[in-house]
């Protein structure tokens, strides 16, 4: 079957127009998916900010007083799990577990050491003890 130019023009525009829309689509999708990541970070060192004022605010540290991190719980959103760690990876406090014997120690995580080298980590992953 012999197609004419203008089957052939309309058809090179077709695929044209198919192709662009579809880098498009990816391109948006990436835009996307950056801004969700970087607003989710944002609101994450606020409510970060937040309880690391309680704690020094309230010298919780050194009076190794991290459970009365419990009254703060009701201002924090129920799904947000806090974990606090000293600085060997020991973890002494967290929201979602109550036997903190049972959790690894964090400092080879990359968020941690990120934050140690940056004063800020993130890593985006599922939990593997909850």
């Amino acid at each position: 079957m012999r197609l004419t130019y203008k089957k052939k023009i309309f058809l090179y525009f077709m695929l044209v127009f198919s192709i662009f829309t579809v880098i498009i689509i990816v391109v948006q999708q990436n835009r996307e998916r950056t801004y969700k990541v970087e607003h989710l970070k944002a609101t994450l060192n606020a409510y970060a900010e937040v309880i690391s004022n309680y704690i020094q605010e309230g010298n919780l540290f050194q009076s190794s007083q991290l459970d009365s991190l419990v009254h703060m719980m009701p201002l924090i959103p129920k799904d947000l799990r806090i974990t606090i760690i000293d600085d060997k990876g020991n973890v002494l406090f967290d929201n979602s577990c109550d036997e903190l014997e049972e959790l690894e120690n964090h400092f080879a995580r990359p968020e941690i050491s990120k934050a140690l080298k940056d004063k800020t980590g993130t890593h985006i992953r599922r939990s593997a003890s909850i």
